[in-house]
């Protein structure tokens, strides 16, 4: 009986897909890991606040390093409007957190911050 083998492509082309598999899967990982580590000061105004003065306060801050405005909102609630800005901090050290707070100290339309992850977990 002649000694026959099965062709080795079959075998080395699943064990590709395999690793391609595995390298994606961990890949992905990785991405839910850094949007989860991405990190936002959400800055809440009073209902009465104008858009100058919040104007003002998004100015005077940004120029805290590694503190980036990414959002303004604006939303209905009941009788009166909130406001608030949002900051990217995911590379702001501690001292730059401090600043940050520091420069909304100054500003009396300011009524907290909060930091958050992406996904809104405080």
């Amino acid at each position: 009986m002649p000694n026959v083998r099965a062709p080795l492509w079959p075998r080395r082309l699943a064990a590709v897909a395999a690793c391609a598999a595995s390298a994606a899967a961990i890949a992905g990982c990785s991405q839910v890991d850094d949007a989860l580590s991405k990190q936002v000061a959400v800055v809440n105004f009073r209902p009465d606040a104008t858009l100058t003065s919040i104007g003002q306060v998004r100015a005077a801050c940004s120029r805290v390093p590694n503190v980036e405005p990414i959002t303004s909102n604006t939303v209905a609630g009941g009788l009166a409007a909130t406001y608030s800005i949002r900051y990217q901090i995911d590379h702001a050290s501690p001292r730059n957190l401090a600043r940050l707070q520091s420069c909304l100290e100054k500003f009396p339309d300011v009524t907290g911050v909060a930091i958050r992850d992406v996904s809104g977990a405080g």
